[in-house]
């Protein structure tokens, strides 16, 4: 699971008594994948799961639908959304918490509102509270979370159908050999199925061996087990790339749903 019950505060705080925290969980496994399916379809939903490390994406294409982003938009691309159909033209910005935040706002939404009935022996009873007023649904908070939810959950689809052919096999893992002659400083990375891919050197004095490397440019097309050459030095250091990047947008399905608009 990404999310447990320790995600639920500040504003998607839920009581969490000794009973609650068991209930919670429950909700998390009941309706995280479910809702994450419904985002992407079923065949990218598979690729998402198998792409994170310690529930982190790896892959660029999925990193940023991961994360909360902002993006301008100014598209003759209709899409089909939340009822409406975008683009024509028409400046927006597309806003996203998040899927983590999606989801929280998505679970708060399903627990919250069941706990408005109550199952006891006698059948379906309302809550009650002796020292408050139980708030109305209408005027619940539970909406507001499913909203902002919906909002993230429309701009991560929209992301993903107007960029149906994103770039893959970037550079994420690899193992790499020292060599020598190096000096500080960008070399590309030569070789392989792709290209496009360039790394920042740390050199050691003298015999030039490479110490530290970080990749500036991960580059597009290569595949697991691609072996590299570092340009420049005396050519003998070499990159074996263990992962790529992966997130296939064009195998997207997701399902349409819409903000509350009666609220």
């Amino acid at each position: 699971m990404l999310l447990t019950t320790d995600d639920f505060i500040n504003k998607w705080e839920l009581s969490t008594g000794m009973y609650d925290t068991n209930k919670i969980t429950s909700y998390i496994k009941m309706y995280e994948e479910k809702y994450l399916v419904h985002l992407l379809g079923a065949d990218l939903y598979k690729e998402f799961i198998g792409d994170l490390a310690n529930n982190v994406p790896q892959s660029p294409n999925f990193v940023k639908i991961f994360n909360a982003f902002n993006q301008d938009l100014n598209t003759l691309t209709p899409f089909y959304g939340g009822g409406v159909t975008f683009g024509h033209g028409l400046n927006r910005i597309l806003e996203s918490d998040g899927i983590l935040d999606m989801l929280k706002g998505f679970i708060y939404w399903e627990y919250a509102r069941d706990l408005l009935n109550q199952q006891t022996p006698y059948g379906g009873v309302k809550q009650m509270s002796e020292n408050s007023i139980v708030v109305d649904t209408p005027h619940s908070l539970f909406w507001e979370r499913y909203n902002e939810a919906i909002k993230t959950y429309q701009a991560i689809q929209e992301y993903i159908y107007i960029n149906q052919s994103p770039s893959m096999g970037q550079i994420v893992s690899y193992t790499s050999t020292s060599g020598s002659g190096y000096s500080d400083g960008d070399a590309n990375l030569i070789g392989g199925s792709g290209s496009g891919a360039v790394a920042t050197l740390t050199t050691a004095p003298g015999n030039g061996q490479i110490t530290g490397l970080v990749i500036k440019s991960s580059g597009s097309n290569y595949v697991v087990g691609d072996v590299l050459t570092i340009d420049g030095g005396n050519g003998d250091a070499t990159l074996t790339l263990t992962y790529v990047g992966v997130g296939d947008f064009s195998k997207w399905n997701g399902t349409e749903k819409i903000t509350a608009y009666w609220i």
